[in-house]
């Protein structure tokens, strides 16, 4: 529908001959369709991911490229709240790892794999890999702060009133992304995708190629659903 109104205009051009049209034609389209799709947000313009999902020039790529970007924009978002999570622990003196209260969130996440449709062991190994993550961000600051005498920090955010609210909306969200992802995990294309768009993506304040690739590693080991 979308695509036959562009082209449609496009054809209105007299000075464009039939060749330029064919060449450049997806152009124009992915910007409409990002226009479309985010109304009223902030423009986000894509690499050329052509070459990688060659073959498909419809919506649902474009969808996808949304859908990829924004997963590894929750998890860069996830990561860097570990730093919040670190002061207010550093603050109440309480260690990093809680394994019980970790093994409950994953468990209380995986059991949400059906409602999702997504392999339970897949959702198990991912938000495992975030915890992992988090602490490993959580450690290195702790021992950065060591080094340099810190005491305590002010105007840290509570952590059961403030900081796990933001976790389990993240969590919500991840979810909902992570199960509209699901039928083209298993895809080697999506896996370039995924490997190269995390290096640009998910960085910041204690995320190291460690770090960055323990998160994503998750989703590079799918294999369980069939690549469309």
């Amino acid at each position: 529908m979308i695509r036959q109104k562009v082209e449609n205009l496009m054809k209105e051009g007299d000075s464009m001959n039939v060749n330029y049209r064919r060449k450049f034609s997806i152009l124009p389209i992915n910007i409409v369709l990002v226009g479309l799709l985010f109304a009223g947000q902030h423009f986000v313009l894509f690499p050329a991911w052509g070459s990688e999902l060659a073959g498909i020039h419809d919506v649902s790529q474009v969808e996808q490229q949304l859908r990829l970007e924004k997963l590894l924009r929750l998890i860069n978002q996830r990561l860097l709240i570990a730093h919040d999570v670190a002061r207010w622990k550093w603050n109440k003196k309480q260690a990093i790892e809680d394994k019980r209260r970790e093994q409950e969130l994953v468990t209380k996440l995986s059991q949400q794999a059906t409602k999702y449709g997504l392999e339970a062991d897949t959702l198990t190994n991912f938000f495992q890999a975030q915890i992992t993550a988090s602490k490993l961000i959580q450690t290195a600051d702790f021992q950065q702060w060591q080094q340099q005498g810190i005491k305590s920090f002010k105007d840290v955010p509570n952590l059961n009133q403030s900081i796990r609210p933001s976790l389990d909306q993240l969590n919500t969200e991840f979810l909902s992304v992570l199960a509209k992802l699901q039928p083209v995990l298993s895809c080697p294309a999506i896996k370039k995708i995924i490997k190269s768009r995390a290096e640009i993506i998910i960085r910041g304040n204690g995320i190291n190629q460690n770090v960055q690739h323990l998160t994503i590693v998750p989703l590079l080991d799918v294999k369980t659903t069939p690549c469309p």
